[in-house]
């Protein structure tokens, strides 16, 4: 049975924003990344029987957080980082949002969660947190209910364990 798909009266066809699939007597439509403009009539047309829908695309009305910046690392005292930032200037400040710092050993591929705090724009890690000796890199980013932010990385990569240097 012959099988199309329509929007506004113009005939779909599979791109990389549209997928169409049909699994026996299932036929499938998904719209990928839909924004306001892309609202209409969607019309779905098997042999001689034809149907119709209205798609409402409501536009968003919050985004996700939006990266920390201002990162530093200072390390003055010995086996420990001091790691701060500031939350973006034009972030909203009515939502309810945390700050995630992940750590990660130098050559590793893995990401691990250290930290996080609503409030605190800052960070003491000392070698006595870390799993073993060795080289890290830090990075934050703010959560919100509506997404995650981009993680920004901290300048430098320090030594925690028995001694401390800076690289």
């Amino acid at each position: 049975m012959e099988v199309h798909w329509f929007k506004d009266g113009l005939k779909l066809h599979e791109t990389h924003q549209t997928i169409l699939k049909s699994f026996g007597k299932t036929h499938i439509l998904v719209f990928v990344n839909v924004a306001y403009q892309d609202s209409g009539v969607v019309t779905f047309v098997a042999g001689r029987s034809k149907t119709s829908s209205r798609l409402k695309v409501k536009a968003s009305r919050h985004c996700p957080p939006i990266c920390p910046v201002g990162v530093k690392m200072d390390v003055d005292r010995p086996n420990s980082a001091l790691l701060t930032w500031v939350p973006a200037p034009n972030s909203q400040t009515s939502t309810r949002s945390i700050f995630v710092l992940e750590r990660k050993e130098v050559g590793s591929q893995e990401w691990q969660k250290c930290f996080t705090t609503e409030t605190a724009t800052s960070a003491e890690v000392t070698g006595d947190s870390v799993p073993c000796e060795g080289d890290y890199r830090f990075r934050v980013c703010c959560i919100n209910k509506y997404g995650r932010s981009g993680h920004v990385e901290f300048p430098k990569v320090v030594h925690l364990g028995e001694e401390m240097t800076v690289k």
